[in-house]
């Protein structure tokens, strides 16, 4: 079995002198509208695997005669690419914050003196 190697640690010093440019970032859709948009296809892959093998061959075999196939494949690709795209996102908030929580010497065993206590 092998390891991963991993890197060392960063030093103060290096975390301090990790800079990040502003970014575009554009997600303007309202709640209702990104609903609309993305929850169908969600919902019908979700409906997807809750159908054993020969159940969805008898649902597919009806979307075939319809021809809904090609639609929905773009449609869950398109979904699919979205949330890839959101994933994405997120992880670069995740990064960001985290630099700068680390820059300021914050972590959840030593918070802020200003942080209240639940």
């Amino acid at each position: 079995m092998s390891r991963k190697s991993r890197r060392r640690a960063a030093t103060p010093a290096e975390r301090k002198a990790v800079t990040f440019p502003t970014g575009k970032a554009e997600f303007d859709w309202t709640d209702e509208d990104w609903a609309v948009a993305h929850l169908p296809q969600i919902r019908a892959a979700a409906l997807v695997l809750q159908r054993d093998d020969k159940e969805l061959e008898t649902v597919v075999t009806e979307m075939v005669k319809t021809g809904m196939i090609p639609e929905l494949f773009e449609q869950w690709s398109s979904v699919k690419e979205h949330l890839e795209g959101l994933i994405e996102l997120l992880g670069a908030a995740c990064t960001r914050t985290f630099i700068v929580l680390e820059r300021i010497g914050y972590s959840r065993d030593k918070p802020s003196p200003e942080q209240p206590l639940h």
